[in-house]
């Protein structure tokens, strides 16, 4: 039986470019140990890719798209986060308040909220960040 092993790897796309966003670094913006200065001010689409390989093949099992905003000296700013597990916390389930009301706030809450945090990275990207994973064609961001 073939094992495989999965890794999850993250690419950055700003100003018409895309880049690969090495782990370790990925790990460092999002902790707070590091800033991305070219960032500062600016809200960043990132790629998160689902990597799955046999033997020497990468196949790519998920792609999702999320925003990163970043702060005036490029930290990442985390202040959706709250947010988010509140959405968690309280569902997004219509409630009903009586028997002909129903409150449907959490719904378009969480549709609001997807719209500015979370997109969908089109056929041409993920067909480059398929070919990066067998050539590393992508250049590599830096900090």
């Amino acid at each position: 039986m073939l094992r495989s092993r999965v890794s999850l790897r993250y690419y950055v796309w700003h100003d018409s470019a895309l880049w690969r966003f090495p782990h370790r670094l990925h790990v460092a913006v999002v902790s707070g140990e590091a800033t991305l200065l070219r960032f500062a001010n600016t809200r960043c689409k990132i790629v998160e890719v689902l990597v799955s390989r046999q033997l020497t093949r990468p196949i790519i099992k998920t792609v999702r798209g999320v925003v990163y905003a970043f702060d005036a000296e490029g930290r990442l700013d985390l202040s959706d986060v709250g947010e988010a597990i509140e959405m968690v916390t309280q569902g997004s389930r219509p409630r009903r308040l009586q028997d002909n009301i129903i409150d449907v706030s959490p719904i378009l809450r969480d549709r609001r909220w997807a719209s500015t945090h979370v997109w969908q990275p089109p056929t041409e990207m993920v067909s480059l960040i398929n070919a990066d994973l067998t050539a590393k064609s992508i250049p590599v961001l830096k900090p």
